[in-house]
């Protein structure tokens, strides 16, 4: 498999490719993973982020691995 393809990359061609049992298989994985989490019963650092923003706010997200990964050390 593909380090350098996404997620949802790899799972359309499983469903395109009609793979049953991989789909299965990591449908079951996603959500055994989702239903063990747990939300705090306090406010996170990033709801009082979101919480704190103004019309003309964003919030923006960096993957500095992937990056670092595609173009190496000569960044």
């Amino acid at each position: 498999m593909d380090p350098d393809r996404n997620f949802e990359d790899i799972f359309s061609e499983l469903y395109e490719n009609s793979d049953i049992s991989k789909i299965d298989e990591i449908q079951s994985r996603i959500e055994s993973y989702f239903s063990e989490l747990e939300l705090p019963n306090y406010p996170t650092v990033y709801d009082h982020l979101v919480l704190s923003l103004r019309d003309n706010d964003v919030i923006a997200t960096f993957n500095w691995i992937h990056c670092y990964c595609k173009h190496g050390s000569g960044m």
